[in-house]
């Protein structure tokens, strides 16, 4: 493309605010739904009386709800002022964090999960990448993965700040319910007033253009840029496109097994295990043998802290992931391969000895393993079937991504409560070697078609 010459639009406060606006919302609304939510399983469970797989089950329907109102959000947005959609999203998602506060019954919590999914497939998805991508000519990856990276930077933040308001009595009292409170106040804090103040749908609407865009438009762009890939009908028929969506599915379960670490660690970890297993044994009931009975409290005031350590891990592993890739997605496999089989290990073994610096330490390495889901996979889709149609097959992708993830929660619930925590680890390490595997394959293969057709040109 013939070079060009003019002024282009330059950093204002307003294209700042803009990505302010969404990472914050990410921060606290998209952290507190997404990386927040193992805290309360094992206290509402045994307070309650019911299973964890009834309580886990709400984070299917959130899943499920961001399927199903991603085309009902994406066609308000191009009807409505974007501030009225954002507003809308947050405020579903506070609600169902303040009526979380109140449940007694375990359905209650299901209709908490379509609200949280109407809420953050607004702010998660189509709001933050739709508004960047109408204020960002250049740098849009960059600010992209800016607010992406607040996910784990907010578990880690509301990991600690919830395991602060659950305190060491967390089985006894009903401190879950001052949590989803404090929860509540802090998505309000985090999105609406900086929504309603700074969020624009287009920058013409500040007399602005997007950031790298010529200002001057009478400049004559000499030669268009050619977009080169499949179409979608011919990927279609390509069995590594199959095998993608596999991976897709395969590295969304690797993504959401930190959801149940706070649980791993006040169910197990801080478990006196030895005495327990030797009441039970010398109870003439053993259903009057009370858990919360043999916690060790300097070990449950401590129980956000794992995820918390995975969340900072996801962040790092994140930036260190897309570096890696660009460079070489050898490399970038080898790196998550490494990371998550080390980090399973470590949180294993630490876990079980309760060396605390082992589990921590396992917590942040298996954080890069996030990466995976959000930037290995779109990074493939576009070097195997590139920029031309990539759109439309990056969507088919993250349909059976997401389904996979509406039903991961509860299945792995089902697996800890059922055979074990050991089993539970075993499970974890196979799906990494095989999102490895598949991979490994669909580049090593798709790759090299992509080139032969179009040659070096993503």
């Amino acid at each position: 493309m013939a070079e060009t010459t003019g002024k282009k639009q330059g950093f204002t406060w307003r294209h700042i605010m803009v990505v302010f606006t969404c990472a914050i919302g990410i921060f606290t609304s998209t952290a507190i739904t997404f990386s927040c939510a193992g805290l309360t399983y094992i206290p509402i469970s045994e307070q309650l009386g019911i299973e964890r797989i009834q309580i886990t089950f709400y984070m299917t329907c959130t899943y499920l709800a961001e399927v199903v109102f991603s085309p009902v959000v994406g066609a308000m947005l191009e009807r409505l002022d974007i501030r009225i959609v954002a507003v809308s999203c947050a405020c579903a998602a506070a609600l169902a964090e303040f009526l979380m506060s109140t449940n007694t019954i375990y359905w209650q919590w299901y209709y908490c999960g379509v609200l949280l999914g109407y809420g953050q497939i607004g702010i998660l998805w189509l709001i933050m990448a739709g508004v960047i991508g109408r204020w960002y000519k250049d740098l849009t990856a960059l600010m992209i993965g800016i607010c992406s990276a607040m996910t784990g930077i907010g578990g880690a933040v509301f990991n600690i700040v919830g395991q602060t308001v659950l305190g060491p009595n967390l089985l006894t009292e009903e401190t879950w319910r001052d949590l989803y409170r404090v929860f509540c106040i802090c998505i309000i804090a985090g999105t609406i007033p900086w929504q309603i103040l700074f969020l624009r749908s287009h920058p013409d609407d500040c007399g602005l253009k997007a950031y790298g865009e010529l200002i001057d438009e009478t400049v004559e762009v000499q030669e268009e840029e050619v977009l080169y890939g499949f179409t979608p009908a011919e990927a279609y028929k390509t069995w590594y496109f199959w095998a993608l969506c596999v991976f897709g599915a395969t590295a969304n379960v690797c993504g959401i097994y930190p959801q149940h670490f706070t649980a791993f660690y006040q169910g197990f970890v801080a478990i006196d295990n030895e005495s327990m297993q030797a009441a039970i044994a010398a109870a003439a009931d053993p259903s009057t043998v009370v858990l919360a009975d043999y916690s060790i409290p300097e070990f449950m005031a401590m129980s956000g802290t794992l995820e918390a350590f995975a969340m900072v891990g996801m962040a790092v592993g994140k930036v260190v992931t897309g570096a890696v890739e660009s460079k070489t997605m050898m490399g970038a496999l080898i790196l998550g391969l490494v990371t998550g089989v080390g980090g399973i290990f470590a949180m294993w073994m630490g876990g079980t000895a309760k060396i605390l610096p082992i589990l921590w330490g396992g917590g942040f390495i298996y954080g890069c393993m996030y990466a995976w889901v959000t930037v290995v996979l779109p990074f493939i889709t576009r070097q195997v079937f590139g920029d031309l149609h990539y759109d439309q097959i990056y969507s088919v992708v993250l349909m059976p991504t997401n389904l996979v993830g509406a039903f991961a929660a509860g299945g792995l619930a089902l697996i800890y409560q059922g055979p074990g925590w050991g089993a539970y680890w075993v499970v974890a390490i196979a799906f990494v070697a095989v999102s490895f595997l598949l991979a490994l394959v669909i580049y090593k293969v798709g790759r090299p078609k992509y080139v032969e057709k179009f040659g070096e040109r993503v």
